[in-house]
């Protein structure tokens, strides 16, 4: 995975495409804000679909994981 900066992107977007790299995180001011990936094929409604998909079945696990681990005391 690639990094670059939201200035180089901006100053030099060809960057971005001459990386080669499947995934880019781009940051500003050194902190990751949004990820680049390259997509297979036209069917980019597909894509989205399937990344939505993982984003919320990785929230839901996440917040599980965060259910399961507090522990309530009963007095």
């Amino acid at each position: 995975m690639k990094f670059i900066t939201s200035k180089e992107l901006r100053n030099n977007p060809s960057k971005l495409w001459e990386s080669g790299a499947g995934e880019t995180v781009v940051t500003v001011n050194g902190k990751p804000k949004a990820i680049v990936i390259g997509l297979d094929g036209d069917d980019v409604e597909e894509q989205l679909k399937s990344i939505r998909r993982a984003k919320a079945e990785s929230a839901l696990y996440n917040g599980k994981k965060s259910q399961g681990s507090t522990k309530t005391t009963d007095k």
